[in-house]
């Protein structure tokens, strides 16, 4: 069976995923738990991270 491969393309600002989680970290000696953001960007990849103490 042939391999197909479908190059994915997206213009600026047309697309991004999206996802969260829980991290547990320790923040000047008290353990805490810290909700993160996760996004990338489709176009040129990249990705950021954002994080809120909860």
């Amino acid at each position: 069976m042939a391999e197909v491969d479908v190059p994915l393309y997206y213009a600026p600002g047309e697309a991004y995923q999206f996802d969260w989680s829980h991290e547990i970290v320790l923040i000047q000696g008290v353990t805490t738990t810290v909700k993160v953001t996760h996004v990338r960007l489709c176009h040129s990849r990249i990705m950021l991270a954002g994080g809120l103490n909860a």
